[in-house]
């Protein structure tokens, strides 16, 4: 038996027993966590990726819906659990606004196989009121801004939210809490943008680029996301569940996700895959474009071309700078693609859109589509955090 710490207010002073063979809590006096849980009255559950790999879905969703919680992800889980209608998608960066209120108002945070970095908890800015509940395998895990949760749990996630919904289901405890009609109506158009923008002609609303893809691909194929400006559109609209919904985030370092998309392929047997990510980054490894075909990867790449670097354009025109300076043409990627014996098309509008993905997914190979996206359509963490805009 190892003799596993539960941490209560930044001090050891409660234990729970977990068997290392089995992986589950056999015996516990975590009895401090289901208190905290059983004294809130609007608890949220946030989940991530030692959740998704212990297994715990069914756990977390009977665990949420006994106490009433709304669910939501670290950026790593992406999509995880969405079924549930009470999901509000990723916490931190990339929530909505109507998540973020909702988020907010809340006095109870389990954290499940999550870090809470700063990023999760919005500079820990997004749960002001909660008090924390954190179940994870590493000894302990300090939250955004060094602070420690109210009742740390070191124990794998599955058998942690399973001890810890027995234990409330033995007290007899289950509550409406955030599950109601009201919360039920305000997230239905959560992820709208009612935000318009001019389009330029010849160019396409990324927001309705990534609607449309999130359709028009089966939920059986896989999504990998990059990192930059455009990282946003798919990280906040891209909604179906799927076998692995995999985003890129190497230390805010664009460029990377194409050969990790590839990896990503092999590791998954070949399984068909989707990368979308921005023009800049693309480039910068669109030589590996030739080993996609010669080993017949079935990944299609969708570009969002906005032939420019976004994360700089906007923040030197925030800053009523010369954004050109930031503006990089590129060639016609579809093209290229061509070039190097794959396949490829430039795409202007979403009907042309429907149409190249129709092809790839009717006969899945190396595939590259440049959407041309319009410059001046600006994600919503960017307007937040450089011009001030939350609508």
């Amino acid at each position: 038996m190892l003799r596993v710490a539960t941490d209560v207010g930044g001090t050891f002073t409660d234990f729970v027993a977990f068997d290392e063979q089995t992986g589950i809590l056999t015996a516990s006096k975590a009895s401090t966590s289901a208190d905290i849980i059983a004294g809130s009255r609007k608890p949220v559950i946030v989940a991530g990726r030692g959740a998704r790999w212990s297994g715990a879905g069914d756990a977390v969703l009977r665990l949420a819906e006994r106490i009433g919680a709304l669910i939501l992800t670290s950026l790593m889980a992406k999509n995880w659990l969405s079924e549930d209608e009470f999901h509000l998608g990723i916490s931190g960066t990339y929530a909505t606004r109507t998540a973020m209120q909702l988020c907010e108002e809340a006095d109870c945070v389990i954290a499940i196989g999550a870090s809470l970095n700063r990023f999760t908890t919005e500079q820990g800015y997004l749960y002001p009121n909660a008090k924390f509940v954190h179940i994870d395998s590493k000894p302990h895990v300090m939250m955004s801004g060094g602070r420690a949760a109210e009742c740390y749990v070191q124990s794998d996630a599955r058998a942690g939210v399973e001890a810890l919904e027995a234990l409330l289901a033995k007290r007899s405890f289950k509550q409406t809490g955030y599950r109601t009609g009201e919360v039920r109506e305000r997230l239905a158009n959560a992820w709208d943008d009612p935000r318009k923008y001019e389009i330029e002609p010849g160019n396409v609303d990324p927001r309705e680029v990534i609607l449309a893809l999130d359709e028009a691909v089966p939920a059986n194929v896989n999504l990998f996301t990059g990192n930059g400006a455009a990282a946003a559109f798919s990280n906040m609209l891209f909604r179906r569940r799927r076998p692995l919904v995999q985003p890129g985030y190497f230390f805010s370092c664009i460029g990377q996700m194409l050969p990790a998309a590839m990896g990503g392929v092999v590791a998954t047997g070949n399984q068909p895959a989707i990368l979308v990510d921005g023009d800049a980054s693309v480039m910068m490894h669109l030589a590996e474009f030739d080993t996609m075909v010669r080993y017949e990867m079935p990944l299609l790449i969708v570009v969002m071309n906005n032939q420019m670097l976004g994360a700089e354009y906007y923040k030197l025109d925030a800053h009523k700078m010369n954004a050109a300076l930031s503006c990089i043409a590129t060639p016609d990627l579809g093209a290229v693609a061509t070039g190097f014996g794959g396949r490829g098309r430039l795409v202007r509008s979403i009907p042309e859109l429907r149409t190249a993905v129709a092809e790839w997914v009717a006969k899945p190979g190396p595939m590259m589509i440049d959407v041309r996206i319009a410059t001046n359509v600006i994600t919503l963490p960017y307007r937040r955090i450089h011009y001030g805009l939350d609508e």
